[in-house]
């Protein structure tokens, strides 16, 4: 009985022991291990586009791609406050954003449990499609490899479906909280990866952007491949640029004290810049702005907290026509509304274009003699009537106005010019006011 009693006792004593050793595991270490020094936290790198801190719930910080848990997904102490907590079985956190074809992300992990030989772990990445051909992975492998990939590997794959993109020799530790980040650019096809603030590897290559949602501590695809993380994921964020190893080593120093979660406010101001008398007014979706047609300066600007979105329409007045939007680094050319996010402080123009002159001159060959007369009036509501009484006239530029020539006693009409009109000699010659007009009609005897 003694040894019996002695054995229950060595399990149980074995047993606390161990369980202790989990517990310093996950709340100790992870704030030891990591190398970032505490301090005040640093200011949001700018660019910043979707940021899931995990502060007990999957919200975006800027509410523009909310997450969503899936599987059993709870929140722990982290890094930073709290952190996604995930069991390397089936939790996720899904989001509704697609990545943007140049830009950053950054996270911290903490390992939960050592990786049986044969797993793959992954960090974050968009659906796989395209067989493997539309993706951004990122992900540890264990002790037994994978395809084409060699044993205890962090690797990177941008969309190449026969091999990884970046592949370094690396392991993740249990319990100690590393500083992840990868730099993108599809445009230019180059890619890096940051480990703990220090560049670790780099590719070259023409990829396809993915073009399916991110997802956080997990990875599917419609080729047969799901993986997912065991431990904790911290302060996902999204960049829409490649933020420089000197941002990104200055988060890893940041450490627990994070990144600034007070939001900032940038200027939105608006121009409604005219040319040829056009005039016309911009307003805002959240009607904050109003500038253009006798609004003064205050209603032409506005203090937006970060990262809102803003949908300017271009109204032209009667006579006048959009004419586009600068800088055209917006992408909105011409078309009458233009989306704006206010990542930083911004300046936006919209210009107006004013009414066409038509300017009629009758010409005399050999004493011919006879009248102009315009179908409609221009914008000072007279009707051309030349050259008795009025030669010339301002007209919108959808407009088109029909010239009739009458010739007076004996002469004759001899034409119209430019011959580019293509009116000849017909009595009436139809003019599309899209540009300045100068039309000579030519009498005879």
């Amino acid at each position: 009985m003694a040894t019996k009693e002695i054995a229950v006792r060595s399990t149980t004593i074995r047993t606390k022991f161990l369980s202790l050793m989990w517990l310093i595991a996950i709340f100790i270490l992870p704030i030891v291990g990591n190398a970032g020094a505490q301090g005040s936290c640093i200011p949001r790198p700018a660019g910043m586009v979707s940021w899931w801190p995990g502060e007990g719930d999957a919200l975006d910080f800027f509410l523009h791609n909310d997450g969503t848990p899936q599987g059993d997904v709870v929140f722990l102490p982290g890094l930073v406050g709290q952190a996604f907590s995930l069991d390397g079985v089936s939790a996720s956190i899904a989001t509704s954003l697609v990545l943007p074809s140049v830009g950053t992300f950054e996270c911290w992990v903490n390992l939960a449990s050592l990786m049986p030989s044969s797993s793959i772990l992954s960090i974050a990445g968009t659906f796989g499609t395209a067989n493997g051909d539309d993706r951004l992975w990122i992900e540890m492998v264990g002790p037994a490899g994978g395809p084409g990939v060699q044993p205890n590997t962090f690797v990177v794959n941008t969309g190449l479906a026969a091999a990884n993109d970046i592949a370094i020799p690396f392991t993740l530790s249990v319990g100690v909280w590393k500083h992840i980040a990868v730099t993108f650019d599809y445009i230019s096809g180059v890619y890096h990866l940051y480990i703990d603030g220090t560049l670790q590897g780099s590719s070259t290559g023409q990829r396809t952007a993915p073009t399916q949602h991110l997802r956080i501590g997990g990875v599917s695809s419609d080729f047969g491949q799901t993986f997912f993380f065991p431990g904790m994921i911290d302060e996902v964020s999204i960049y829409n640029r490649f933020l420089s190893a000197s941002e990104i080593q200055a988060i890893y120093n940041a450490g627990s004290a994070g990144k600034c979660k007070e939001k900032g406010e940038y200027l939105l101001k608006v121009i409604s810049s005219s040319s040829k008398k056009g005039a016309g007014v911009v307003t805002s979706n959240d009607g904050l702005i109003s500038c253009g047609d006798g609004g003064d300066d205050s209603t032409c600007k506005y203090d937006y907290v970060e990262v809102t979105t803003v949908v300017l329409e271009a109204i032209p007045n009667e006579g006048s026509v959009f004419a586009g939007w600068t800088p055209t680094s917006l992408g909105c050319g011409t078309e009458p509304t233009c989306e704006v996010t206010i990542d930083k402080s911004r300046t936006v123009k919209a210009k107006f274009r004013g009414p066409n002159k038509l300017k009629v001159k009758v010409a005399s060959k050999k004493g011919g003699s006879g009248t102009v007369i315009s179908n409609v009036p221009g914008l000072g509501g007279s009707i051309i009537n030349c050259p008795s009484a009025l030669c010339e006239n301002y007209y919108s530029l959808q407009e088109t106005v029909t010239l009739t020539a009458a010739s007076q006693g004996a002469s004759t009409f001899l034409g119209w010019k430019p011959s580019s009109l293509g009116c000849g000699i017909n009595l009436t010659c139809t003019v599309p006011m899209g540009c300045t007009r100068n039309v000579r009609v030519v009498f005879g005897p």
